[in-house]
């Protein structure tokens, strides 16, 4: 009996043997994700499982919706922080008297 070849336990990840880089990995997005209805919310001025419920389709608000299509562009084109939430880290410089 001729016996059957046996397939390569290693598999290549497709940019890998393309030489590109990965732009973004999985790992990464996931925890970007993580609290995405909170920053939300918070942005909002609203609370997060009011959110949650509009990303669910159990409620309706355009103004939700579009804040949590922005938020995950951001997340998935991995464009740093920007607006409000990015103004408020920073320290404002206090003038020499």
């Amino acid at each position: 009996m001729p016996s059957k070849a046996r397939a390569s336990s290693k598999q290549s990840s497709p940019h890998k043997s393309s030489g590109m880089k990965d732009p973004m990995p999985w790992a990464d997005i996931v925890s970007r994700l993580r609290g995405l209805y909170s920053r939300v919310a918070k942005d909002l001025g609203m609370d997060p499982s009011y959110v949650s419920r509009v990303a669910r389709s159990e409620r309706r608000s355009k103004r939700v919706e579009n804040a949590l299509r922005r938020e995950l562009t951001r997340i998935i084109l991995g464009k740093k922080q920007s607006g409000r939430r990015a103004r408020a880290g920073v320290r404002r410089k206090r003038g020499r008297k």
